[in-house]
């Protein structure tokens, strides 16, 4: 059996964030491989940083993050070696999104230097949208395309090399004619019979919140097509749900285990399903414990029963994809929804009590500065707790990644490091680029102005500190030192 440490690459604290939340792929796989008799380490370097930064933060540290990623004396990649080093593994396994893929690299890069002997392996959704960077890559050995659980459980296990390559979805790095540009791993169609004591593998557990530790995947699999998401190259449209028993079990398990009491369904629509979600809603209220949570979903898939029965079990938060204000766009980017639609269902979850939280995008293709800011607007009137904004960003594996390598938009090489919500280096749109960068950063201002409103602070206060008051007043802190320590405008809060 393998010693094998599994990482969740630095990237987050380059920008002055911390990923306070488990990373839950990883913690999946460390419990698979646990019960097939491996040794796991999971090794969060993402929870190094400052506990909160706001949009307009994170887009303000572009420059600041490319230069601590690419600097290896940076405290952060100095740590990086001693951890690897003191837990002596056998194998390393990297997740990597886009933006984390030179991080990841460097990730590898160390290892390889600090064990010569280990062998290396990526999974993650960049690596399962473009598989071809992984044969290209010199620091990894394999690589691992899809849903990774199964693959790695029959890569550790195979004797030899030509074993290995008949693993469906194994990608073997450093070696382009062999790497294979098809093919998922087998997805797991029964997820109940998935482990949830991974986080038991976490290295400085007790530097999570406790919210952090209560992040909770009950589905896998996303039916829409909107053509900004990349869900389908990892988990196809076809949802697999685990059974409300199942979840429940996970909640009563984090509840005894790690005295847990607010989770999060982190499934890209939670209340795609309205006969489970009802069905798990009703579980958690009959426990009778004050257990609170919060999801995301999208607008269309509420009303008004389902939404007063989640805030009677607890729900505290959703998050809602509002994406856009034109109805123009809506159509254009596949998203399947309405501005009537998205309306409709902010006001349910407004007559039900239950906060909100609008994502909105801007750069869309073909959109125009009018466009973008009647979204803004829009955002504002639905009544929304708070707002959250994103720069259109083209991730490999997207209908939009397609569109705008055909559209000439991307160069033949891109700087996957730029590629994240946040940064004003993205967008599509026409708008000449040094334009596009003052739109941007004055669209993230008035969503910051919007977001501090006292009234709304207040309420954000009062909901996280009814689920988690030692983690809201250590976030408060580190709010009020933000708000201290930089002009105003460029720190928000919960």
């Amino acid at each position: 059996m393998a010693r094998v440490m599994l990482v969740n690459p630095p990237w987050y604290v380059f920008l002055g964030m911390s990923s306070s939340s488990i990373p839950l792929g990883l913690t999946s796989l460390a419990g698979a491989l646990k019960a097939a008799g491996h040794t796991v380490a999971v090794f969060n370097a993402d929870l190094l940083g400052s506990l909160y930064a706001s949009d307009l933060d994170v887009l303000r540290a572009h420059w600041t993050y490319l230069q601590r990623l690419q600097d290896e004396s940076d405290p952060v990649w100095r740590g990086v070696p001693d951890r690897l080093q003191q837990w002596a593994p056998d194998v390393v396994g990297v997740h990597v999104k886009t933006p984390s893929w030179a991080s990841g690299r460097m990730v590898a890069r160390i290892a390889k230097d600090a064990l010569p002997s280990v062998t290396t392996l990526c999974g993650g959704p960049h690596v399962s949208c473009l598989p071809s960077d992984v044969g290209a890559a010199s620091e990894f050995d394999y690589g691992i395309r899809g849903e990774g659980e199964l693959a790695t459980m029959q890569l550790l296990a195979a004797v030899s090399e030509e074993d290995r390559v008949r693993i469906p979805g194994l990608i073997r790095a450093r070696d382009e004619s062999a790497t294979r540009l098809d093919g998922l791993c087998p997805l797991i169609e029964n997820l109940d019979e998935l482990p949830f004591n991974g986080r038991e593998a976490l290295l400085d557990i007790d530097k999570y919140e406790k919210l952090g530790l209560g992040v909770i995947m009950t589905a896998r699999g996303c039916p829409f097509q909107c053509e900004y998401c990349a869900s389908l190259r990892t988990w196809t449209r076809k949802v697999r749900y685990r059974s409300p028993e199942n979840v429940l079990a996970e909640i009563d398990y984090l509840v005894r285990r790690y005295g847990v009491t607010y989770f999060e369904f982190c499934d890209d629509t939670f209340t795609v399903n309205k006969k489970r979600a009802h069905r798990i809603c009703d579980m958690i209220r009959s426990r009778g414990q004050s257990l609170r949570w919060k999801c995301t979903t999208r607008a269309d898939c509420l009303d008004e029963v389902l939404a007063d029965k989640m805030r009677a079990s607890g729900c505290l938060e959703v998050s809602v994809g509002v994406e856009s204000g034109s109805p123009r766009i809506l159509e254009r980017i596949r998203k399947g929804e309405t501005t009537e639609d998205i309306a409709r269902g902010c006001q349910i979850l407004r007559e039900s009590g239950i906060p909100f939280v609008a994502f909105v995008m801007i750069g869309f293709p073909t959109e125009s500065e009018d466009e973008a800011w009647r979204t803004f607007e829009f955002a504002k009137s639905l009544g929304a707790d708070s707002l959250c904004g994103s720069v259109v960003t083209p991730y490999p594996g997207t209908e939009l990644y397609s569109w705008a390598k055909e559209a000439g938009k991307l160069p033949d090489e891109p700087e996957w490091r730029d590629f994240y919500h946040q940064s004003d280096a993205m967008g599509l749109w026409d708008v000449p680029p040094e334009r596009a960068r003052t739109v941007i950063n004055t669209w993230f201002r008035a969503i910051e102005r919007y977001n501090h409103r006292t009234s709304r602070l207040a309420r954000r206060f009062i909901g996280k500190f009814r689920s988690d008051p030692i983690g809201t007043m250590r976030r408060s802190g580190s709010v009020l030192w933000r708000r201290l320590t930089k002009p105003l405008g460029t720190g928000s809060g919960f």
